[in-house]
């Protein structure tokens, strides 16, 4: 990791997080940062509570913290999702999401609906079309005709409209044809290294900590591992249940 972003201060701070559905606990008491500038990713199993943790942060889910701060002096658990949106936080959430009806380039004018720069979004609009120039060939049509790929790269489109501080992307590879997750990844890589601060919801374990700088493994709502990215993947315990018996 690059040391100006091993020394930066924490973007996001999260220490004690529970989530509960009903008499369920579902997060159970974890703690985590991202540092300005980089690229963190949770990994775990199924029903391991990352897409929980996602909502929470972005306002969908209600939780419990004793922290949960956002660039230094936000306090998240004061905001509703919308307010978070407009402090800078922006979930691309699994599934996509993205408005089935509504253009490719309408779903984009969603994205900006916090921003007031006509000028400025414009050209934040030719900036998503210069990483997913798919969009720009087929910014008329309805969304929801689109591929599964198609719409993920919509639905990161629409995130990085509003400018976002911090993306928060959940499982962009899920459902998606090999092809297509090396390109969603791919751009992911290129989103970190032009300085997106970045936190990664993934379930393929193995891409998620090759181009992440650090990592923070979830098992049964807790935290059961952390460090960084290199270090999580020669992992014994990583690598034999998240890796497959081959590792990386």
């Amino acid at each position: 990791m690059p040391e100006a972003i091993s020394s930066a201060a924490p973007l996001l701070e999260v220490e004690q997080l529970w989530v509960r559905y009903g008499g369920i606990s579902a997060v159970k008491g974890i703690s985590f940062q991202v540092r300005q500038g980089e690229l963190v990713c949770l990994i775990g199993c199924n029903g391991a509570g990352k897409t929980t943790s996602l909502k929470a942060l972005a306002g969908l889910l209600p939780c419990e913290a004793r922290l949960a701060r956002l660039n230094g002096s936000i306090d998240l658990t004061e905001l509703a999702a919308h307010q978070r949106i407009a402090h800078g936080m922006a979930l691309v959430p699994e599934g996509r999401g993205v408005f089935a009806r509504l253009t490719i380039e309408e779903n984009l004018d969603m994205g900006a609906y916090s921003q007031k720069d006509r000028a400025q979004i414009a050209l934040d609009k030719e900036r998503v079309y210069a990483t997913f120039p798919r969009l720009k060939e087929r910014r008329q049509q309805a969304a929801g005709t689109m591929s599964g790929g198609e719409q993920q790269m919509l639905a990161m489109g629409r995130a990085l409209m509003g400018r976002p501080r911090l993306l928060l992307l959940d499982e962009p590879s899920m459902g998606l044809s090999p092809i297509m997750v090396d390109k969603i990844f791919e751009v992911v890589k290129t989103l970190h290294e032009a300085g997106t601060t970045i936190l990664l919801v993934e379930q393929n374990a193995n891409m998620a900590l090759q181009i992440a700088d650090r990592g923070y493994v979830l098992d049964s709502g807790e935290m059961l591992l952390s460090g960084p990215a290199q270090d999580l993947i020669t992992d014994p315990r990583v690598r034999e249940a998240y890796l497959g018996d081959g590792g990386v």
